[in-house]
């Protein structure tokens, strides 16, 4: 699990996310902020640098939620 894993699958998110393929682009973002995440708990990520992280993962996850319509309740 590493950031630089997590950077390239937004990459690809964002690409796909630009020219209208949402359905690509929704699970390239989903493992983009688990990516982040696991690189967060495994303390991989310098001091520093963690705000910055906190506010990527809810940058694509405020994206994801835009692009991807709310599932009814089973």
């Amino acid at each position: 699990m590493s950031l630089q894993r997590a950077l390239e699958l937004v990459q690809e998110a964002v690409q796909k996310d630009v020219a209208g393929d949402v359905e690509k682009a929704a699970p390239l973002y989903n493992k983009a902020i688990n990516e982040m995440e696991l690189a967060l708990q495994s303390g991989a990520i310098d001091p520093p640098t963690i705000p910055m992280v906190q506010a990527k993962i809810t940058e694509y996850r405020d994206r994801l939620a835009a692009i991807v319509p709310p599932q009814p309740a089973a």
